[in-house]
């Protein structure tokens, strides 16, 4: 509703003409657990069609707007060790 119908706002306005944002996402992960020690790898893609951002349209007002496709791709890497009953 903020995006779409928000008025009497001095500095950024809604947009009703929005398109909805939607967003593809592919993940893998691969996961080893042993007993004391915990690793984990995984990488992403997420594919965005219509995001929705803000743009300027007069002076310093901003309004929501759709903007190009995007896309945000990375891994990670998690390890874990415990080394005690108190320490992870």
């Amino acid at each position: 509703m903020n995006e779409t119908g928000l008025i009497n706002n001095p500095v950024i306005l809604g947009n009703a003409d929005l398109a909805h944002e939607t967003v593809k996402t592919w993940d893998i992960i691969w996961l080893i657990h042993m007993q004391q020690t915990y690793f984990s790898l995984g990488g992403f893609i997420n594919r965005y069609q219509h995001p929705i951002s803000t743009k300027v349209v007069r002076n310093n007002i901003r309004s929501f707007a759709n903007v190009e496709n995007s896309k945000a791709q990375g891994i990670e890497l998690e390890a874990s060790q415990q080394l005690n009953d108190n320490w992870l």
